[in-house]
């Protein structure tokens, strides 16, 4: 595929779709790879497309040697990703969490807030990933709430990761690739994963 490398070879329009079906994927099969390559498509791809200091964007991000990257003018330019393509940084939050009746699943490390009505439950997770490897999850509940938390154990994190909770560490016997369950909660119920 060398040949076909080059200055036009990715669009993120592609990405974008690509992004969206993982999503769907993983309601379907619960999978942390799917959540491995959401993280590589949204932060190398989707979020490398938008020039941090100006908001402008660009239509193909370089896969050729050397390549650089050319945002277009906000008022000049008009391909899908200066118009449609608004909604690929509107959607940073849509593949953070899912849940179903009785799992929450945590898939991204990106701040956010979740509230999960159903439970009563609200989550806050504070990172500032990837400029640090580590993230704190907060959990509130308006009463007890029994759920299964599960935090993707991501690809990239080869020589472990460590987990506490309330200051106390926690064993980890998954392995990168794959979800950590946190704690179990009873009386699991059959349901649809849903996302947060």
């Amino acid at each position: 595929m060398n040949d076909r490398i080059g200055p036009h070879t990715t669009e993120t329009c592609n990405t974008y779709n690509m992004l969206k079906l993982t999503n769907h994927l993983f309601q379907w099969n619960v999978s942390a790879k799917e959540a491995d390559f959401y993280e590589r498509g949204l932060f190398n791809h989707i979020l490398a497309s938008q020039d941090p200091v100006h908001g402008s964007v660009t239509y193909f991000l370089s896969l050729a040697m050397g390549g650089h990257k050319h945002f277009e003018s906000k008022f000049d330019d008009f391909t899908c990703c200066v118009g449609t393509g608004m909604e690929n940084h509107a959607s940073y939050g849509s593949g953070i969490y899912f849940h179903d009746h009785d799992k929450l699943y945590v898939n991204q490390f990106i701040a956010s807030t979740l509230e999960w009505k159903d439970t009563g439950v609200t989550l806050k997770q504070n990172t500032s990933y990837p400029d640090t490897d580590h993230t704190t999850l907060e959990i509130q509940c308006d009463q007890p709430a029994s759920f299964m938390l599960l935090i993707r154990y991501p690809y990239w994190a080869e020589k472990g990761i460590t987990i506490r909770v309330n200051g106390k560490e926690q064993s980890v016997v998954s392995e990168p690739g794959s979800c950590h369950v946190w704690t179990a909660g009873a009386g699991r119920r059959p349901g649809t994963l849903r996302r947060s």
